[in-house]
């Protein structure tokens, strides 16, 4: 395990998180070759992670901006140039599926984006500067972390049901007669309508 540097007391949302992925690229680097990954892959997982680190200090630097949407149709997917046990993986928690381990970087790494996202300063820059959340969608998939609210989509809520319309309710059966007391049957005996007409009652002799 890495030593882990902890934050200044006076440490900003900005400066924990840039803490938090430089820690994590030096785990894909040392843990991935103590655990036997392929460094063509360990170099795709840290160009990753680096990518999204400097994207996020872009974002920062250039202050707050909605998100533009989008016009133009997406392009098409390229032919991967390496071969498929050297791609980047996109299934959810990749990073800690393939750095294993409970004190491996992505373990530590996701426990603090946690405490990080749950904080009111992050939640506050996060509405201010929602293009933010390009990034840190990504980033909480690649360590399995479920998204906070503050980073939902539009299509991620889903709208309240409109109530139901007042439907007429049916009217009630009549009321049985008899104060509610339904007949009895009538005794399966002569006088009854399905008693066999040829079976004649018994007559008893004095």
């Amino acid at each position: 395990m890495l030593p882990w540097t902890p934050y200044p007391p006076d440490a900003t949302p900005t400066d924990r998180f840039k803490t938090i992925m430089a820690y994590l690229c030096r785990c894909i680097i040392v843990q991935g070759r103590e655990q036997g990954i392929a460094w063509p892959l360990i170099l795709i997982m840290w160009a990753r992670i680096c990518r999204l680190s400097q994207r996020f200090n872009r974002l920062i630097a250039r202050g707050p901006r909605a998100p533009r949407p989008r016009t133009s149709p997406r392009k098409p997917t390229p032919e991967p140039l390496f071969q498929a046990e050297y791609r980047l993986p996109t299934a959810f928690n990749w990073l800690g599926q393939n750095i294993t381990g409970i004190l491996a970087g992505p373990s530590l790494a996701r426990a603090e984006l946690a405490f990080l996202l749950d904080d009111p300063a992050m939640t506050t820059l996060i509405a201010a500067n929602p293009t933010i959340g390009r990034i840190l969608r990504p980033l909480c998939r690649s360590l399995g972390l479920a998204r906070p609210r503050s980073l939902y989509l539009d299509s991620d809520i889903t709208p309240t049901q409109s109530p139901r319309p007042n439907r007429p309710k049916p009217p009630k059966p009549p009321e049985p007669p008899n104060n509610g007391i339904l007949p009895r049957p009538t005794p399966f005996a002569p006088g009854n309508r399905f008693w066999p007409p040829w079976i004649k009652p018994r007559t008893t002799h004095s």
